[in-house]
């Protein structure tokens, strides 16, 4: 089963969530692994696996429709239709899938806006110096 690893240098078993939450029903074959681990492994303390998250990959955080809107508003007027023409498409695309339609729409604001947020600070005034 892949949720869940014998680790003898921390003397740890490590189990993901959901191996955990099938474990918790008696009689399920995740309940018997884990009965079976911990019977040839008494001393070992069971660990949930802890989810590693991309910390660089975070220019798409924040990024909702709303965001998107008014940025183009303020930001590029011109390209408010254009923009609503191509959620429209991508909804028409993906048969009202909502998550494909947001990945597609948020990939289109990116490539045509990759500076966003450095544009904003860029044209927002200025205190006058002191």
């Amino acid at each position: 089963m892949s949720g869940i690893r014998v680790d003898f240098i921390s003397n740890s078993i490590i189990v993901t969530q959901a191996f955990l939450d099938a474990a918790a029903v008696v009689g399920t074959e995740e309940y018997n692994e884990l009965r079976d681990v911990r019977k040839e492994n008494p001393n070992m303390k069971i660990v949930r696996r802890s989810v590693r998250v991309n910390k660089e990959n975070h220019k798409s955080k924040g990024l909702t429709y709303a965001y998107m809107r008014n940025f183009i508003k303020v930001m590029d007027s011109d390209n408010r239709v254009t923009f609503e023409d191509t959620v429209d498409y991508f909804q028409d695309m993906y048969n009202g899938n909502s998550a494909k339609t947001y990945v597609a729409v948020r990939d289109w604001f990116l490539e045509n806006y990759p500076r966003h947020a450095e544009m904003i600070v860029e044209t927002a005034p200025k205190l006058p110096a002191a």
